[in-house]
């Protein structure tokens, strides 16, 4: 019978942890880099890059992200 734990809570925790702030990192560069992307567009090339976003995501900019790297944000 064993007598410890089969899975290190702690460990799992730390490793969680790392995990979730990666991705808050990931997602702070997203949203800096959309930013950016916006600053530069003229209406009309916003209003495509909007559109295209909602054609293949049907929710908001960046919310495919998840798709790319695995795991879910929302």
């Amino acid at each position: 019978m064993l007598k410890v734990p089969v899975i290190d809570i702690q460990d799992r925790l730390d490793r969680l942890a790392k995990h979730a702030q990666k991705t808050a990192d990931m997602v702070k560069t997203l949203a800096s880099t959309r930013a950016d992307l916006l600053k530069v567009l003229r209406p009309d090339q916003k209003y495509v890059l909007e559109m295209h976003e909602m054609q293949h995501d049907g929710r908001r900019a960046g919310s495919r992200f998840h798709e790319v790297h695995g795991y879910c944000m929302y």
